[in-house]
């Protein structure tokens, strides 16, 4: 039986592959923290660095709860059984889809942090 971190799939026997890996995943990456630490540099007066960490800790922290919850009242075996439905049927696709979604949600990020930053700067007093 192969392991979950073994590179093996036991649905097909193929490797797979890690989602989101190359270049485009580190600039995606180092592109959404530099974003959010300009946001905070723009929105915060003193402190910028530390008052921009402690409010991605509070917004980590409410999240993390969300998610408690959201898990606390979710039938997680109907969920598994339609997560493994899925990869089954789009086998072929998953790494497409995660590389997907993953790039989905970085270009999100972005996309917020400028246009809140836009905003910012347009409201900032010269």
């Amino acid at each position: 039986m192969a392991g979950w971190f073994s590179g093996k799939s036991e649905i097909i026997n193929v490797d797979s592959k890690i989602a989101g890996h190359g270049v485009w995943f580190v600039v995606s990456g180092a592109l959404q923290i530099s974003s959010v630490f300009l946001l905070g540099a723009l929105i915060f007066k003193k402190s910028k660095v530390t008052k921009t960490i402690l409010t991605l800790f509070i917004i980590s922290l409410v999240f993390s709860i969300l998610t408690t919850i959201v898990m606390a009242n979710t039938n997680l075996d109907a969920f598994g059984e339609r997560i493994k439905e899925w990869i089954i049927n789009h086998a072929e696709n998953v790494d497409f889809w995660f590389n997907f979604w993953n790039n989905v949600w970085l270009a999100l990020v972005v996309i917020g942090c400028g246009i809140w930053s836009w905003f910012r700067v347009k409201n900032v007093q010269h």
